[in-house]
């Protein structure tokens, strides 16, 4: 059975958890999530990367959808920003590598 997501709101882990990650003794890097309400009072939520969650905020999708179609978005964009890290390295010069031309 598939539920409709009615609202969806994105959460970011708040200043501090940001700057102790920076410092080097986080284990993982802090994530967002976005909870989202479905019908019938139910409540899912989704963690995804900080980065994901500024590109689902800019491309929100139209609400209310199917919860399977919701997460599917979600994921595409998540997908999206990988491809585009993966690209960004496999193109950048040698030298931002750390290695010298040869």
């Amino acid at each position: 059975m598939s539920y409709t997501v009615s609202e969806a709101t994105v959460v970011f882990p708040d200043k501090k958890a940001a700057s102790s990650f920076s410092s080097g003794y986080a284990s993982k890097k802090p994530c967002a999530h976005i909870d989202c309400d479905l019908e019938g009072g139910f409540e899912r939520s989704i963690w995804i990367p900080v980065r994901v969650a500024r590109l689902y905020v800019k491309n929100r999708p139209d609400l209310p959808c199917d919860w399977d179609d919701f997460r599917e978005a979600v994921q595409l964009i998540e997908r999206k920003c990988a491809l585009t890290m993966v690209d960004r390295d496999a193109f950048a010069p040698r030298s931002c590598h750390g290695r010298g031309a040869r």
